[in-house]
């Protein structure tokens, strides 16, 4: 019998999303209203390469956790923030901050979003101890995803995965 790896090494880091959570999170930040959330996800290291394996899903409440931005149209409210990457940090999890851009076949993160994770996420990774990223969502999938690792290096694209249930 031949042996070769059933999931052969993957590049950079990858998310797996299981199905009963990629439906809320897309549900809530992709619905008629702009609204975020944060995933708390396990990580874990492997012949894959690094591995995010998605746990919780926190939503914020548009108003009142999702609301007009200081420096862009929305942000996550500072008390949320708070809230989750403590909760990340308590449970052992990465934090990934979760919001959706308007596209049709490609979405990125936008110069507003890159500054924010660049002033924002080096804190939130001391306080956690944990890695801290973001993921951007457009109508038809996740294209782009990326942050900090404990180290504090920058992220690239993440590979995310969400199987059928």
């Amino acid at each position: 019998m031949a042996r070769r790896p059933v999931n052969p090494p993957a590049t950079g880091w990858s998310l797996t999303i299981p199905p009963k959570i990629w439906d809320r999170l897309s549900d809530h930040v992709l619905g008629s209203a702009a609204r975020g959330a944060v995933l708390l996800a396990g990580l874990a290291d492997g012949p894959r390469g690094p591995r995010l394996l998605a746990r919780e899903l926190i939503l914020a409440d548009e108003g009142t956790d999702y609301v007009p931005g200081e420096f862009g149209h929305r942000a996550l409210a500072p008390t949320f923030v708070r809230d989750a990457v403590i909760r990340a940090r308590d449970e052992g999890l990465a934090y990934l901050a979760v919001h959706a851009h308007l596209g049709l076949d490609h979405v990125g993160f936008s110069e507003i979003d890159l500054a924010s994770h660049e002033r924002g996420y080096p804190s939130l990774g001391q306080i956690s101890g944990q890695v801290v990223g973001a993921l951007v969502l457009y109508w038809t999938g996740v294209l782009r995803a990326g942050g900090t690792s404990r180290s504090g290096a920058t992220g690239s694209d993440i590979e995310i995965e969400s199987h059928p249930g």
